[in-house]
This record gives C-alpha cells, structure tokens and sequence, in this order.
C-alpha cells in the first residue's frame, strides 16, 4: 500500500519512536519549568522602563502608549501580555517565565505540523523533533525564561512568525498576513518574517509568476521604514569592519552548543554560509511548497541574526556578555538548516532510482547520499546532545543573580529607595517614576502575600516562639545610592520547621520593632534545607530573626544577634 506525506506510520515501532520522542520532550520541558519555578518572582532590568510606559500612576493600561517603542522595539503584543500578568499574576517573573514556556511548547506544536506534511523520512522527522526541542529548551537559552520578560517578546514574536510561516505554505494568506504583521509589531525581529513567507510564496509560483510576491514586498519595505524612522539613530563607531560582523554574526550562530567563542564562531560558519546556499537550490530546483517551511525558518533565524549584528554594531563588545538573549533565534536558524540538509540527502537518494540500477553514476550517487545522510545524521543527533548539555555556566551565572534579585525585592518592600530603581539593575537615569504605582498594584513584592506580614516600624508580640538551631551569614554592603544596610543569609535545617510555606520571616530590634525583612531565598532548593535573606535597617542594639508560619507561629532564629562588623562570609551559629 502507498503511503503518502504525512500519513502516520501505523506501526508498532512507529508508535514506540513517537512514544519515547514525546518522553523525552516532557523530561527537557520539565527541566526548564523546575529553573523557573526555583527562580524569583521579581522582574529584571528593562521590565521597569517597559512599565513606565505600559501603566498610568493608579494602574491603569496606557493604551495610546502600546505604539510606541522601548529602545528601538515595538512591543504592542509583549506589553499586553505585561499587563495582563501584571493584574492577574501581580507582575510575577515567575507566572511570566511559565507562559513563557508554553509559548515554546506551542512552536514544538507547530513544527510538528511542519513535519507531518514534510517529505523528510519518518525517522529523521523524530530527530528533527528532539533537536527542536533541544535548541528551544536548551539550557544556554534560560535566560529568556529566567528573565521572562525579555522571553515574552522574543518567543512570542518566533512563534506569531512560525504561525505567519505555516499559514502561508497552506495558502491562507489573509491569515499569514495578519500574523506576520502581529510579529513585526511585536519585536524588531518580527521584520525578518517577511522574508520568510516571501520565501514561501516564491516556492508556489513559476519564476514568471514571481511579481506576484511584490506587495508582500512592499508591506516589508513600508514597516521597515516605519521602524527605522520612529528608531534612535546609531553610530557605527570606528567604521563597519566585515571582519568583525561575521565573527559576531557566526559566533552567535554556534552558541547553542558551546560557550567557547573560537568554536562557536566555527560552527557557525555553516548556517551563516550554508541558509544562502541552500536557499538558492531551493528556489532553483527543489521548490515544494510543503518543505518550504524549513526554508522559511532559516532565513528568518538568518535575517534576524544579520539585522541584530547590524543594529547593535556600536555595541558588540558590550552586548557579548548577555548574548544569550539572542538565543532564540539562533535556534531556529538550526532548525531550518538541519531540515534543508535532509531533504538535500533525500534529493540525492532520489535520483538513484530515476536510474538503472546497473548505472555507474546511479551507484555512485546511491553511496553518495547514504554517505551524506548517515553523516547529517550523526552530526542531528551531536547537536542535540550539545545543546542539552551546554549553557551550564550561563545557568549558575542566572543563579547567582538571584541572591542579588532576593535583595532588591526585599529593598523595594522596606522603602529604601523611592521613585529610584537603580537596584534592579537600571542604569542610572532610567527609573521608574513611583513605588506608590507597584503598591497600588499589589505588584510583587507588595502582593497579597506580603500583605499579611508585619510592617516596617511596626511593634510585634512574639509568643509561643521557640528557637532552632540556623547559621547565618551577616554581610555589611554599601552602595553609592542607598544608606547602609546589614545584608542577612541563612540556612536552617528544614527538619526543624513544622511548615515549610513561612509567610513572613522578620527581623526586629530588643523593643520589638520591626526594622527589617526577609524572604525564602531563590534559586535550586534543597529540600532538606531552608534558605533565607534578610535585610535589616542599621543603629540597633541587637536583632531578632523570627520566621512567622501559618497559625501565627514565630521561630526565633537569634535572639541577641549583634550588628557588629564582621567580614562578608563570616557566619554566625544560631541557636
């Protein structure tokens, strides 16, 4: 019985790849969604500037202000999806980086659509799943998670390009368009779509019918100069070295799979070279329609790469240190690349039986693109191998600024800065305009949660306390824009917490005031131990760490804990 393209293999090691693929997606996507959980809940660097210009001083959604661009980007669609975790959510990282999440398993979704109406083989078409997978959950890429809201634009905009991609190759033009132009509005990358679907159109038409590609033309040029024109202008300081931009550009191209920039650069020689090349024989002698979504995703991924490197010419030495950001698209240049050179191997196998199978040249392509496709196929799975497992130091440097994000939060709850948000990692100048706005808005860290807990400058009774054996850790840091304050971290052994869900972990001074806060520590979670921070107002005899648990319970941590100097690591056993 013939089968055709995207009929499913009805059989019994047909269902069990599919079965183990599916096992092994939920394991990758598991991985991302424990780093995310185990993350903090309070928004990094650029989100504050996003929401100065995304809410009013009582909360309300500045709807006239969605148009208008943050550093060069339109992020109409990111900005929605801001506000709406900012009401229902409370602006969590957290809830943010999960939605982030299900936007990517959305594109897995839809890849595998691209694959049941592929021509590439049923084997291949597993593996071109997992190494998706891979790339868009690769560890290297967390930072798109972890800092969610720079996730909510890139990944939102790669999957309204994917859809634009897939509606196009089914002839749903209307729909294409309407998606492609959600995409260019949700990020500066979103213009590298139009490429991509003009691409698709080509691969449907006979080269004489190609000017019918030309309004879609058109849009591009039009909402490119629209950008453009609305965009801060840019220096290219020190000239435009051709050097320097393929290094960068090839660089970030081979980043999903090694943090070695020599070697990444080498990788990333063959999507840099390899999307045009591959790109010409499409168009020129392969053109089916169905595959031309592998072609589309690579030279959006290459577009994309190219107009980043281009648009951040000035700043390439600066930016090198949080590339990771453009992750993403780099993934999806891989993506698209690996698919083109499978259905290249298949080409070539393919001719072998247009031929007699006593042709000297039918026997030579024959061993040719076996060879060709036992190597792609090496190389397929090396790559995913690579990618699951690199990115490991851009994780633990995720992690370490979370101790850091632990601090500014509990900043923002004791008021030591109002109207400034240099803590949260802004560069000065650029603040946001009030804290009075983020308590309106029971924005973390003034959340419901937060709210049942004493405030600062309150006097508390602690009763029915009792105390446990912690180390804490006492650090004394002064930074140019904020008054001293003495910096707490601690473990306790879990064991001796009756309840793990601590709603308030408090410090007060020998009255019983509170003069500082604390909250549970982010980051990888041990079970068996309880991690927590704490900041406390300086000029008190001594203080009291006290945790407050569900039923008004107070564990007291310390109670004669000095203020004295000590150096930053020195810690203090508690009883």
């Amino acid at each position: 019985m013939q089968r055709y393209i995207g009929q499913p293999n009805n059989t019994f090691l047909g269902y069990l790849g599919w079965s183990l693929a599916v096992l092994m997606v939920f394991l990758i996507v598991c991985r991302m969604v424990t780093e995310v959980l185990n993350g903090t809940q309070l928004p990094y660097t650029d989100y504050w500037t996003i929401l100065d210009s995304l809410v009013t001083n009582d909360g309300n959604l500045k709807v006239t202000d969605l148009v208008f661009l943050v550093n060069g980007h339109p992020l109409v669609i990111p900005k929605i999806i801001l506000w709406l975790n900012l009401h229902f959510f409370e602006g969590s990282n957290v809830s943010l980086g999960l939605f982030n999440i299900v936007i990517v398993c959305l594109q897995l979704v839809l890849i595998f659509l691209y694959l049941k109406l592929s021509a590439i083989d049923r084997p291949s078409r597993i593996l071109v799943l997992l190494l998706s997978t891979a790339l868009l959950f690769g560890m290297t890429g967390t930072w798109n998670f972890m800092h969610s809201v720079s996730g909510a634009a890139w990944l939102t905009t790669n999957l309204l390009v994917l859809a634009a991609i897939y509606c196009r190759a089914r002839g749903s033009n209307l729909l294409a368009l309407t998606l492609a132009i959600a995409a260019t509005l949700s990020y500066s990358t979103g213009l590298a779509v139009w490429p991509a679907i003009i691409v698709v159109g080509l691969s449907a038409r006979e080269w004489k019918a190609s000017w019918k590609e030309w309004p879609w033309v058109a849009i591009f040029l039009f909402l490119a100069a629209i950008i453009a024109y609305f965009s801060p202008s840019t220096t290219l300081i020190g000239g435009f070295d051709l050097t320097v931009f393929a290094d960068y550009t090839a660089r970030y191209f081979g980043r999903p799979f090694t943090g070695n920039k020599t070697l990444a650069a080498l990788l990333g020689c063959f999507p840099l070279i390899g999307i045009p090349l591959l790109s010409v024989w499409f168009l020129c002698f392969y053109r089916r329609v169905e595959d031309s979504v592998w072609l589309a995703i690579g030279v959006f991924g290459w577009c994309a790469q190219i107009s980043i490197i281009m648009g951040r010419y000035h700043l390439l030495s600066l930016v090198d240190i949080d590339q990771d950001r453009y992750y993403s698209i780099a993934a999806m240049t891989w993506i698209g690349f690996f698919s083109l050179l499978l259905l290249v191997t298949k080409e070539i196998k393919k001719n072998r039986k247009d031929r007699s199978s006593q042709d000297q040249a039918s026997i030579k392509t024959f061993a040719l693109g076996h060879a060709l496709y036992t190597i792609i196929i090496a190389l397929l799975i090396s790559a995913t191998w690579a990618s699951l497992t690199a990115g490991r130091p851009a994780v633990e440097q995720l992690h370490k600024e979370l101790v850091l994000q632990d601090y500014r939060s509990l900043m923002l709850r004791m008021d030591i800065v109002d109207g400034t948000f240099a803590m949260v990692g802004l560069l000065p100048g650029n603040a946001f305009n009030s804290t009075h706005t983020v308590k309106a808005l029971g924005h973390y860290p003034f959340s419901r949660s937060t709210m049942k807990c004493p405030e600062l400058g309150k006097s508390v009774q602690i009763t029915n306390s009792r105390e446990i054996v912690g180390e804490i850790q006492k650090h004394d840091m002064q930074a140019p824009e904020l008054p001293k304050v003495h910096y707490l971290s601690g473990t306790i052994p879990a064991a001796e917490l009756p309840d793990q869900r601590a709603e308030c972990i408090i410090v007060t001074n020998q009255a019983g005031i509170v003069v500082g806060v604390g909250k549970r520590a982010s980051g990888p979670r041990n079970p068996d131990t309880f991690r927590l921070v704490a900041l406390a107002l300086p000029d008190h005899r001594h203080y009291t760490l006290s945790i407050v648990g569900p039923g008004e319970y107070f564990l007291r941590l310390h109670n004669s804990f000095e203020p004295h100097e000590v150096e930053s690591g020195d810690s203090v056993p508690v009883r």
